[in-house]
C-alpha cells in the first residue's frame, strides 16, 4: 500500500513536470515562430528598401550598372596608360627643349664674343 502511494506520488510529480516541460516547449515554439516571422518581415522590408534606393538612384542619374562600371574601369585604365606614355614623352621633349635652349644660348654667346 505504501509502495503504491509512493509510486502514485512519483507518477503525479512526473506528470506535473511533463506538463511544465510541454508548456515551456510550446512557449519556446511560439517565440521561434514569432522570430521567424520578424525575420521574414525584415527581409521583405530590406528588399523593398533596396529596390526603392535603386529606383531613386536611377531617377537621380547616379545608378551605374555593373557593365557600365566595368567599361568605365577599362576605359579609365586605358586612359591612364595612354596619358602615362604621353606624359613621359612630354617630359622627354621638355628636357630636350631645355638642352636645346642651353645650346642656343651658348652659340649666341660665342657669336657675340
Amino acid at each position: 500500500d505504501e509502495k503504491v502511494h509512493e509510486s502514485s506520488q512519483q507518477v503525479e510529480k512526473l506528470h506535473v513536470q511533463s506538463q511544465k516541460v510541454t508548456k515551456e516547449r510550446d512557449e519556446q515554439a511560439a517565440i521561434v515562430e514569432k522570430v521567424q516571422k520578424d525575420i521574414e518581415n525584415v527581409e521583405k522590408a530590406q528588399a523593398v528598401f533596396e529596390k526603392d534606393t535603386k529606383e531613386q538612384m536611377k531617377k537621380q542619374g547616379r545608378d551605374i550598372s555593373d557593365t557600365d562600371r566595368k567599361e568605365y574601369n577599362l576605359l579609365r585604365a586605358e586612359v591612364m596608360s595612354r596619358s602615362g606614355t604621353n606624359q613621359a614623352k612630354l617630359e622627354n621633349l621638355e628636357r630636350q627643349r631645355k638642352a636645346d635652349e642651353v645650346t642656343v644660348n651658348n652659340l649666341r654667346g660665342k657669336l657675340d664674343s
